[in-house]
C-alpha cells in the first residue's frame, strides 16, 4: 500500500493545484444544475478519504457527509489533510484487516480493494476539474511540477 499512499498524496496535491487555477467567483458555477460545482467536487474527494480511513482501521467505511466548502483556501486545506492521514492509514494498515469482504449502501467489497476508492476518486475528479477549467475557456494543461517526483520519480518513496 505504500505506492498507493504515495500516489494518493501526489493525486491531491494535484487536484489543488488545479482547481486553485480555476478563477475564484467560478468556484461555485456549476455547467448544469444537477452538475457539481468545482468545491463541491473537491468536499467529495476529501469525504471519500475521509470515509475510508476507519476502514484502514479494521472498523466498517463510515460515511460523514461533503464538508461544505466556501474557498478554494478552505478546499486545499480539507483535501490535503484528508490525504495526508488517508495516506498515513494506508502506509500503516494491517494487510488482515482488508481481508475481508464489506457491506456499503452500494454493494459488496473485498476491503483491500475499497481502500483504493479514494485515490480512484481523487484522480478521477482531477479530470472532472480539468474539463470545468476547459468549460471555462482555460484551454492550459496543468501538472504541479514540484508533485510530480513525489510519486513518479524514478527514486520517490525509495
Amino acid at each position: 500500500m505504500r505506492d498507493a499512499a504515495a500516489m494518493a498524496r501526489w493525486a491531491a496535491r494535484d487536484f489543488v493545484y488545479n482547481l486553485e487555477a480555476i478563477p475564484a467567483e467560478k468556484l461555485d458555477w456549476r455547467p448544469s444544475p444537477e452538475a457539481k460545482s468545482a468545491l463541491q467536487i473537491a468536499g467529495e474527494v476529501a469525504a471519500s478519504m475521509r470515509a475510508t480511513i476507519p476502514l484502514l482501521e479494521g472498523r466498517e467505511w463510515e460515511w460523514q457527509g461533503m464538508p461544505e466548502l466556501k474557498s478554494v483556501a478552505a478546499a486545499r486545506e480539507a483535501v490535503l489533510e484528508a490525504a495526508d492521514e488517508y495516506a498515513a492509514k494506508l502506509e500503516g494498515t494491517d494487510p488482515t484487516r482488508l481481508a475481508r469482504e464489506i457491506q456499503l449502501p452500494f454493494g459488496s467489497f473485498w476491503a483491500a480493494r475499497f481502500a483504493l476508492f479514494p485515490l480512484i476518486e481523487a484522480i478521477h475528479h482531477r479530470g472532472q476539474i480539468c474539463y470545468l477549467q476547459s468549460l471555462l475557456g482555460d484551454a492550459e494543461v496543468r501538472f504541479d511540477e514540484e508533485a510530480v517526483p513525489s510519486f513518479f520519480g524514478r527514486l520517490a518513496g525509495a
